[in-house]
């Protein structure tokens, strides 16, 4: 079975590390590490509902902080996020990167 793809020294996932950043607001960790954790993911069909999960929770994470941005005045940068996250193969149906 494949293991999370990086812990700590005390054996905590990255993703544990990923979620807390989110939920602490820090929208901007979240997104680079699960970008980096679906680029260490392999592409292979039994890790395939863990790559749907992770692009799931990217998704989430760039849009809160495309919102972030906007709010700072960040047009450009909240722009390429959503775009982002409307690609194809990512969540080109996601209604909160449309609105």
């Amino acid at each position: 079975m494949h293991r999370e793809l990086i812990a700590d020294g005390r054996g905590r996932s990255a993703i544990v590390f990923v979620r807390e950043a989110y939920a602490k607001g820090d929208y901007q960790q979240a997104v680079d590490k699960y970008r980096q954790a679906l680029d260490r993911l392999p592409d292979a069909p039994m890790l395939s509902d863990r790559r749907q999960s992770y692009t799931e929770h990217l998704s989430d994470a760039s849009v809160a902080l495309a919102q972030q941005f906007r709010k700072v005045g960040k047009y450009t940068e909240a722009r390429a996020l959503l775009e982002g996250v409307l690609a194809p193969g990512i969540d080109p149906n996601n209604i909160a990167a449309k609105t």
